[in-house]
């Protein structure tokens, strides 16, 4: 899913952290990057990466609406 992201973008940077990182936080600085972004890797995506690329745009849709919220992405398992 992160593939998909355009190589080397701030966007993919920022998503590859989960891996790398364990976690990362996403907050109203991000939302316009990764929304641009994964809106444009959405024509590239299988079905299921479609469905994940549209929970995580509303999850930005809301974070812009009430900049206060922010989110923690984790690894699933270490």
């Amino acid at each position: 899913w992160i593939a998909t992201l355009e190589a080397g973008s701030e966007a993919r940077r920022k998503m590859e952290g989960v891996p790398k990182y364990g976690e990362i936080v996403i907050d109203i600085n991000h939302v316009p990057m990764l929304a641009n972004a994964f809106d444009k890797a959405r024509a590239a995506q299988t079905s299921q990466q479609k469905e994940w690329s549209t929970m995580l745009l509303s999850m930005l849709h809301d974070i812009h609406q009430e900049n206060a919220i922010y989110l923690m992405v984790r690894r699933l398992r270490d």
